[in-house]
């Protein structure tokens, strides 16, 4: 999957077992494999004081999820599910996650350096190789606790009820995205051979923006699909 454009903060979670990549400006992404082979648990990969949230201001759009005739069809492991969370929430939450936001350098494979994101959860053996970012995981916390559970949801409907026994996050983090060379576009990849899962989460922005989005090949047969 690939993802582009300049200053884009979409209200849609992006949910797939597999394959999943950037969203414009700010993302949280999650990414799941396997603990053991033949067990029943997989882990979750994939973003300062916390302020409590206000009175009535609710993080979740109550809602359950659900798998469409096309979605079987065509056999695809992507969900788009728009306004998942609560943009209210979103909107409330936005400026801690700016203010937290501590850009991180870090070196992937075959020497690609990538220095537009900032992580929270990282798992020991997971690349890259980087201190988590206590600061904005506090922020953050309660926000990826319901994109766990959310996550579990729709990877039940997939794989069946009993597909998960317990969830941990591999990987999370917060990307920034910009209308400047090297911090505009992730190319299309792979998350990993061990990768079951990743979850794109857009947040909002204060800026006007044209342009950006994410894109996934998915399907049979595959094929390229803007999300």
């Amino acid at each position: 999957s690939s993802a582009s454009g300049p200053t884009f903060w979409n209200r849609s979670l992006w949910i797939s077992t597999a394959l999943s990549v950037g969203l414009s400006v700010y993302l949280c992404r999650w990414v799941l494999r396997r603990r053991r082979k033949g067990s029943k648990e997989i882990g979750l990969l994939g973003g300062c004081a916390v302020r409590d949230v206000p009175a009535g201001l609710q993080i979740r759009v109550s809602r359950s999820l659900s798998l469409s005739d096309e979605y079987h069809s065509l056999g695809l492991r992507h969900l788009v599910v728009p306004s998942a969370i609560s943009a209210e929430y979103l909107e409330w939450l936005f400026p801690q996650i700016m203010a937290n936001f501590q850009p991180q350098k870090v070196v992937y494979n075959g020497g690609v350096e990538w220095t537009n994101s900032c992580y929270m959860d990282i798992a020991t053996k997971m690349k890259p190789a980087t201190e988590p970012c206590v600061p904005l995981l506090n922020v953050c916390s309660p926000l990826l606790e319901e994109c766990d559970k959310i996550f579990t949801e729709w990877y039940r409907l997939h794989h069946g009820p009993e597909a998960i026994r317990s969830l941990t996050r591999l990987q999370s983090f917060v990307t920034r995205y910009r209308p400047v060379s090297g911090e505009n576009q992730l190319a299309r990849h792979v998350d990993g051979r061990n990768v079951h899962g990743s979850f794109i989460l857009g947040l909002p922005s204060d800026d006007p923006f044209e342009g950006g989005g994410v894109t996934v090949w998915d399907g049979k047969p595959s094929r390229r699909r803007p999300a």
